[in-house]
């Protein structure tokens, strides 16, 4: 009754919100039926909640038309042209049909709801994807099938082997008869190795549905959070009943889990917010170049609404001729419709079909990127992918990499290569059982270390203290791990013969699929009675943990595997070193997990001898300052120099406990796992209590190999002028040693160390190195950890004083780093005042957060999942691919859109002004040039597809020598080719083909001779009119910048000299067909002219046979080709000055050299005539070089 009550009250505060943001914590009743315990529930707890439908699509079929065209009429440029068009439909006497308007604006934002309406229905395609798949619930003591929208809150849902959990659930129990499971959580944290969980106490032995249906319990949790890491609750049963089970089995086939969160509350939608949309260095420049169109638009509009009433004729105190009529009175209303009616007029200088042209571009070049075979992966059969081709130009302009270390410099295949054991180092030979030979290959500083020879083949002495020392640290890897054994599933072949020991699992030397063990011969070294027994597999949530316990087993000590019963955790070791396996039994009692803020993992057990005790492994900083003995000295000087060499270390102690100690800490982890408010916090200081006062037992060295072609690629990288940071969470030596290893920093460079600082020393050090930096020429490297950055990042002035030093440095290195931490870096450079373009590539989960940070977010398709490929907007398979994608497909896609850009606005003003000069000679009367259908097409269709094509497919540079010279990719840096001087060159041709062709023909028509000579216009008997004369300016504009692409292209291809012809074939076809076109009366009719019934008259006639009139003069068409010459001429000289610019200002140089030396005879040491004009032969070589790879670049 309590239960229903609360329910009432809740509906009758909150009605139908089941939003968990009106909530503080949830109840969940288990199996969906009445939570047992009602008297404790607060006013502030959520009862009723959202179903588990997924919904990721934008629109409904019904709200789509509306949404959608909202959406669109937000964007500044569409909703410009909307306010033109109802200007243009509102005005009593328009100058242009409103068509000329309507249509493009029409044609754009149609095109775009087809596009957003085709991406939105394959978002809901994907959503009925997941949410019909069938999945596994418990009804009535059943197992059924059921959809997966209709989970719902409390219900238990049975997930089995490889089945993707379709809610969160808490795990109430397994199929396996210790309860654990292991979990792979690569669609949220990019990690692809398996996790275990075991479910409450109070509910692992319900194995099946009826003792399932049976529970009588509840789950209080915390509100949904994004929060992957952890999960606050507590469960509570009030009964629950066990049936007879015999159910024993070695895997994981199924397991129960109960739905807490459900569709929207699921931690993978809590963190699939939609992140702000990332605006390209061109967009934004393209929208100053937008508001400076208008204000050219503004000043058009009011220079000829003024002259049109300063020195129109309509307006003059004593007209002069009679037949133009009475005077025309000033009016606020009449200056208005002027200023909307000249608005009309001039709009058509602002492109509007260029934003869906690029559009269309970005996505059809995102394809070549795609589809090129260069940057295809053979091993898994993956190319390229690009999730965002809003991007593809910003490629180019990158002048920061952020890069993770693992798994995206390095292949993440972690192979053991040494160990430090009680102050001693041993190479792989040294650790090898005595029955065992090998040709392994191992790694050591000394190279008379850990080699030795081969006399232990021959039963030579070996110190039985160090083998003992060697026994235990081998121990105590094997049981400090969270590693399974993947046992093979049965099969339908009779079983092998049972082994006398029935607790021993069939085991054999193994390891071999790690790549750091490849022995020569194996098989005749290995003992029969090893050989026969079947392999062991491991799976682990670290591939260190892998990677050791492997090496464990091969050095003689195994684990074969856990097992759990009702009260204890077993695990077993079979030890081989002495050539007889011998099994040992560790009792497991708590497992301290690993995490980032203790950087260690901790064990208690009970060894076979019956000893208590807590095995810690951990990263050495956090583990060695705990212990209390050990050879700690020599340790430490064993791991500085694995780390010298880029090796991954950890180190390894051990603590012997009574039982009253660990009494205490049962009781004290307890009540800290009993609390609801700050639990972690509770339970991290139970663990930091028990982790001290340990014995260390050394430590071990693990290699992490660079991927191939890392150091090649850093190198161009840098010769491109990319300045590459390296992010990772390793040690400082491991970083710096990697850095070297793969050519980032350079012996060469002056190496700021900023690690290891307190707060009281941080602001000075920052200090001394932003001056060092500022007052000298030499090259740096940066060197930053963690623990410097929390000092650093929270104060504005030591920021700006890492900025200062940062900027200054060819390569930065930061180690030991969190996730936040690289994404806090990645916005403090993205945001300084350089404001330089960023880019951050990384393989996991842990570099998702500075891939959405950066400008451009590279994913390796890696080991660690697709969290980093999903959040990121371009990635490949292998980083070595970075050089093809930034220095060739950036440079080309940056080349093309900006002149894209630079094109559209240009051919704009070279034919709209025309409209602006034509003012002038017709009386400011608001009289079109053009025609509506010229207005229409000309950006839709006479000039859109070379554009388009050329955009697609010009190569300024061939792809071998982009790549070959790196340094040509600096050529476009800061967005060179969209700066204002750049610009305005653009805009100023523009201008000058305009007036060539508007002022040409305009002496065409003025300049008629009357007798004799050639006639360049027509006889007197056919003069050309106004339409004839607009016609002529247009087709001449419409084939100049056409042609001009030709004279813009750097590499002529097919597709571009096919575009060009069909478009002006098509130009000239389109205009013969419609200037002769004639329709039936009453058709014309209906398009609002007045004419007689029952005939055919001109489908417009003001422009009907005017275009056979203008082409049947031959001057016309020698005029054409003189124009176009004339118009040209400017940009083949800035064309010709620009190519040769070097050459030029080096011929002056040469000549100032030899008017010197002319002047100063006698003088023949070349440093003192270059010392005379300020040159040094340094910047003489300098010179030259660059003259040189001038005339390089131009060649090719």
């Amino acid at each position: 009754m309590g239960i229903k009550k609360l329910k009432s009250g809740f509906r009758q505060r909150f009605s139908s919100k089941k939003s968990s943001r009106w909530f503080q914590n949830r109840l969940v009743a288990i199996g969906g039926g009445d939570a047992p315990y009602t008297q404790q529930i607060e006013p502030g707890t959520q009862i009723t909640f959202c179903d588990n439908t997924i919904k990721s699509s934008k629109y409904t079929l019904w709200n789509f038309w509306f949404l959608n065209l909202f959406e669109q009429f937000r964007r500044v440029a569409n909703f410009y042209f909307l306010i033109v068009a109802i200007i243009q439909l509102s005005l009593p006497s328009p100058p242009v049909s409103p068509l000329t308007s309507v249509s493009p604006l029409v044609f754009v934002v149609v095109v775009t709801m087809i596009k957003q309406g085709y991406e939105d229905y394959k978002r809901h395609s994907a959503d009925n994807q997941i949410n019909c798949t069938n999945v596994n619930i418990l009804r009535s003591g059943l197992v059924v099938k059921a959809r997966n929208r209709d989970i719902k809150v409390g219900d238990i849902v049975m997930v089995k082997e490889n089945e993707t959990f379709p809610a969160d659930l808490v795990l109430l129990s397994t199929s396996s008869s210790s309860g654990k499971c292991f979990v792979m959580t690569a669609n949220l944290d990019g990690e692809t190795n398996l996790k275990p969980l075991s479910p409450a106490k109070i509910t692992k032995h319900l194995k099946s549905p009826a003792e399932l249906n049976s529970i009588s319990g509840q789950i209080e949790c915390e509100n949904p959070n994004p929060d992957l890491q952890n999960f606050l609750g507590r469960i509570k049963v009030r009964k629950c009943i066990q049936l007879h089970s015999t159910i024993s089995r070695e895997n994981t086939e199924y397991v129960y889990g109960c739905a807490v969160y459900t569709g929207r509350d699921t931690k993978m939608s809590q963190n699939s917010k939609i992140n702000g949309n990332k605006f390209s260095t061109v967009e934004k420049t393209m929208n100053k170049f937008l508001l400076f169109f208008m204000l050219i638009l503004v000043l058009e509009m009011i220079i000829s609404t003024v002259l049109k009433y300063v020195y129109g004729l309509d307006v003059q105190e004593k007209m002069t001729h009679w037949y133009l009529g009475d005077k025309l009175e000033i009016s606020g209303t009449g200056v208005v419709e002027d200023l909307f009616s000249y608005l009309v007029l001039y709009n058509y200088i602002i492109p509007i079909s260029l934003y869906v042209t690029l559009e269309f571009q970005k996505f059809c070049g995102s394809l070549f990127l795609v589809w090129d075979l260069d940057l295809y992966d053979m091993e898994n059969g993956e190319g390229a992918k690009c999730n965002s081709s809003d991007l593809n130009e910003e490629l180019g302009q990158i002048q920061i990499l952020f890069s993770d270390k693992t798994g995206t410099l390095t292949e993440n295949i972690m192979i053991f290569k040494e160990a430090s054991i009680n102050g001693r180092q041993y190479g792989v030979h040294d650790l090898m059982p005595k029955l065992f030979s090998s040709s392994f290959s191992s790694f050591s500083n000394d190279p008379n270390m850990g080699h030795g020879d081969d006399s232990f083949l021959d039963d030579s002495y070996r110190d039985p203290q160090d083998e003992h020392h060697i026994n235990e640290f081998l121990s105590a890897l094997c049981v400090c791990h969270t590693v399974r054994v993947n046992q093979p599933k049965p099969s339908s072949d009779p079983p092998p013969p049972k082994k006398t020991n029935k607790h021993l699992k069939p085991w054999k030397l193994g390891g071999l699929d790690n790549p750091g063990f490849r022995p020569s011969s194996v098989a005749s070294s290995v003992p029969e009675t090893v050989t026969e027994s079947s392999d062991i597999q491991y799976n682990a949530s670290s591939p260190d943990e892998k990677a050791l316990v492997e090496a464990c087993q091969r050095f003689g000590v195994t684990f074969v595997g856990e097992r759990e019963t009702e009260t204890e955790s077993c695990i077993d070791l079979v030890e081989s070193r002495s050539g007889t396996p011998v099994e040992r039994v560790y009792t497991r009692l708590y497992i301290l997990d690993f995490d980032s803020t203790r950087k260690r993992m901790s064990v208690i057990a009970r060894d076979p001898s019956g000893r208590i005790i807590m095995i810690t492994k951990g990263a050495e900083s956090s583990v060695i300052p705990r212990c209390k003995e050990g050879p700690m000295f020599d340790t430490n000087k064993h791991i500085d120099e694995y780390a010298l060499v880029g090796l991954r270390t950890l180190a390894i102690a051990i603590r012997v406990l009574s039982e009253q100690e660990l009494k205490t800490f049962d009781q004290a982890i307890f009540q800290a796992r009993q609390a609801i408010e700050g639990r972690e916090e509770k339970i991290m200081a139970v663990y930091d209590d028990m982790e001290r006062n340990m014995t260390l037992l050394g430590a071990t060295a693990v290699e992490d190999k660079l991927q191939f072609g890392v150091k090649d690629t850093l190198v161009k990288l840098g010769q491109a002028g990319i300045s590459v940071w390296i992010l990772t969470g390793d040690k400082k030596e491991t970083a710096i040693n990697i850095s070297y290893a793969c050519g980032h920093l350079l012996p060469s460079l002056t190496v700021l160390d900023l690690t290891g600082l307190q707060s009281s020393t941080v602001l000075g050090k920052l200090q001394r190195y932003a001056e060092q930096v500022k007052s000298s020429d030499d090259m740096y490297g940066l060197v930053v950890d963690g623990g410097t950055l929390t000092l650093i990042m929270p104060y504005e002035e030591n920021k700006d004083f890492l900025y200062q030093i940062a900027s200054r440095c060819q390569s930065v290195v930061c180690c030991r780093m969190s996730p936040l931490q690289k994404s806090e870096i990645v916005r403090m450079m993205k945001n300084s005042p350089g404001a330089p373009i960023t880019a951050a590539i990384g393989d996991g989960g842990n570099d998702v957060a500075m891939i959405q940070e950066a400008h451009v977010g590279l994913g390796i398709m890696g080991k660690e999942g697709r969290a980093a490929v999903r959040s990121a907007d371009f990635a490949f398979s292998k980083f070595h691919y970075l050089q093809k994608v930034v220095l060739v497909h950036g440079h080309w896609y940056y080349y093309r859109v900006s002149l894209l850009v630079q094109y559209f606005f240009y051919k704009n003003v070279a034919c709209f002004t025309c409209q602006f000069y034509y003012a002038f000679y017709s009386n400011f009367s608001t009289q079109t040039l053009f025609d509506g259908i010229s207005l229409t097409l000309y950006n839709i269709c006479y000039t859109s597809f070379p554009i388009f094509v050329f955009s697609l497919l010009e190569k300024n540079l061939d792809k071998r020598y982009l790549l070959e010279n790196p340094s040509q990719y600096k050529r476009h840096y800061s967005n060179k080719l969209l700066q204002w001087r750049e610009f305005f060159l653009w805009f100023f041709q523009a201008v000058w083909h305009s007036v060539v062709f508007y002022f040409g023909w305009y002496l065409f028509w003025s300049y008629i001779p009357t007798s004799g000579g050639l006639s360049l216009n027509m006889s007197d008997a056919a003069n050309l009119d106004q339409t004839s004369f607009g016609t002529a300016i247009y087709s001449s504009v419409v084939a100049h910048v056409n042609l001009r692409l030709l004279f813009q292209s750097r590499s002529w291809n097919p597709v571009l000299i096919f575009g060009i012809i069909a478009s002006i074939i098509f130009y000239i076809g389109f205009n013969f067909l419609c200037h002769s076109l004639s329709l039936p009366s009453g058709i014309s009719s209906t398009l609002g002219e007045s004419v007689e019934s029952d005939i055919w008259v001109p489908f417009d006639f003001s422009t009907y046979w005017v275009y056979h009139h203008v082409l049947s003069s031959p001057g016309v068409w020698l005029f054409t080709l003189l124009l176009l010459v004339i118009a040209i001429m400017p940009d083949v000289v800035i064309r010709v000055l620009r190519k040769h610019w070097l050459s030029i200002e080096g011929g002056i140089w040469s000549a100032r050299k030899a008017v010197n030396s002319t002047m100063n005879k006698g003088n023949y040491e070349l440093d003192n005539v270059y010392n005379n004009y300020g040159y040094s032969n340094q910047e003489v070589q300098i010179r030259s070089a660059s003259l040189k790879e001038f005339e390089i670049q131009e060649i090719s």
